[in-house]
């Protein structure tokens, strides 16, 4: 058994998106991939998985699609809102937002997020070109933390995912 050395504080901190970070959730989903013999991804995140997931679509070459909810997509802009310490050591997604234009992507925020406000999604926005493919859905009655998982079957039939390549939705729609 190979004991592996304790997880650093540094990555619950300054560094939580560091590109190593970013390396270990590749490994993650190529593992993932040989296990379901999967050809394309659908990266989904929530929140700093969110953030996670547009880094690791901009490494990628078999992400078809982005989806993001209540993500912190332009750390500078959040860690404004909240005066936090800058996260040095982390990538930003916003800084990769144009490699990531012809990806097609959806980003859903909360109107009553306080934890990751429509400021920071649109900070991140601003750093896409007006040819980008993306759509925002914005849930008026949202929350940052509470009742995703509630409605994420329903929001997920939405026309907008229809669209995206390789979304599997099941009978129903709007």
């Amino acid at each position: 058994m190979t004991i592996r050395p304790p997880c650093v504080p540094a990555y619950w901190t300054d560094a939580r998106w560091a590109s190593e970070v970013v390396d270990s959730a590749g490994l993650a989903l190529d593992q993932l991939k040989r296990d379901t013999g999967a050809a394309k991804l659908v990266l989904v995140g929530y929140s700093g998985g969110g953030a996670l997931a547009a880094l690791l679509a901009e490494r990628r070459h078999d992400v078809v699609a982005l989806v993001t909810v209540a993500a912190n997509l332009d750390l500078d802009s959040w860690v404004r809102a909240h005066d936090l310490a800058p996260l040095a050591r982390s990538l930003n997604p916003a800084a990769v937002a144009a490699a990531l234009a012809a990806l097609p992507q959806i980003h859903i925020s909360g109107g009553r997020d306080t934890v990751v406000g429509r400021d920071v999604l649109q900070a991140f926005m601003d750093r896409l070109p007006t040819t980008a493919l993306v759509r925002v859905l914005d849930i008026a009655d949202q929350d940052h933390g509470g009742g995703w998982a509630d409605i994420w079957s329903t929001l997920s039939r939405r026309a907008a995912f229809r669209s995206l390549p390789g979304w599997l939705t099941t009978a129903g729609g709007e």
